[in-house]
């Protein structure tokens, strides 16, 4: 049970009883937030199944989702510099397709 809560094996015996309870109430309600999120992903799939006008996604998304934008191409190269610093592989210019 330890593993499913997310605590090594040894770490449940370094827990007072209150401290496991309280963590096996934390679990508890993961659980359920997790099960309702799979119940509305499957309630929302099949009624936009059935709709006649599909709401655009950007309607449908709350929070930082819902503000994205596209990056610029100045935008696009600083991330690949950044990325090409953290995997140590050199960034190379190639011709476009087409």
């Amino acid at each position: 049970m330890a593993r499913r809560c997310g605590l090594a094996r040894d770490a449940v015996w370094e827990l007072t009883p209150r401290e496991w309870y309280r963590e096996l109430l934390d679990w508890r309600r993961r659980e359920e937030a997790s099960q309702n999120h799979v119940a509305m992903t499957a309630w929302l799939v099949a009624k936009l199944s059935r709709a006649k006008d599909v709401p655009s996604l950007k309607r449908l998304l709350v929070g930082e989702a819902a503000t994205t934008r596209r990056q610029t191409m100045e935008e696009q190269r600083e991330m690949l510099q950044v990325l090409s610093g953290l995997f140590g592989g050199p960034v190379r210019k190639v011709q476009p397709h087409g």
